[in-house]
């Protein structure tokens, strides 16, 4: 006997389905929820989808984070457009930024930490690391 919660069990199926992509999902409440249930039905695969998942970043929450703290450490935004965003005295740590756009983004500062971060195949043209 099988006793979990079928709110959104429905995802399961679908990867099922599907294996090879992350069901779409509304939040990361329900990524959440679906890799205690991967994890729980040992589906591997499904379980390391859903832990990508939420650790990927889209624009909007980059400038968000960029309003605030200014840490974007350990942060997996690859192949994002993050052109014309000033960086200057973040703490991009570990960052992974591999095929973002940068165009005139700016990481300019004695205080900008780029140590161990990853920026291959980007497109920089006009980014100022100056400093950095």
């Amino acid at each position: 006997v099988i006793d979990r919660d079928a709110e959104h069990f429905h995802l399961v199926l679908e990867y099922l389905r599907v294996p090879d992509l992350l069901p779409v999902t509304s939040d990361v409440s329900q990524i959440q929820w679906l890799e205690r249930e991967a994890t729980y039905y040992k589906l591997d695969g499904l379980a390391k989808l859903c832990n990508s998942a939420y650790k990927r970043l889209d624009t909007v929450k980059v400038s968000g984070l960029l309003n605030g703290q200014r840490n974007l450490s350990g942060m997996d935004v690859r192949a994002l457009d993050l052109s014309c965003i000033d960086f200057s005295g973040a703490s991009m740590y570990r960052i992974v930024g591999d095929d973002a756009n940068l165009t005139d983004a700016v990481l300019s500062s004695k205080y900008t930490n780029l140590r161990h971060a990853s920026f291959c195949r980007v497109n920089a043209l006009r980014a100022d690391f100056s400093e950095a």
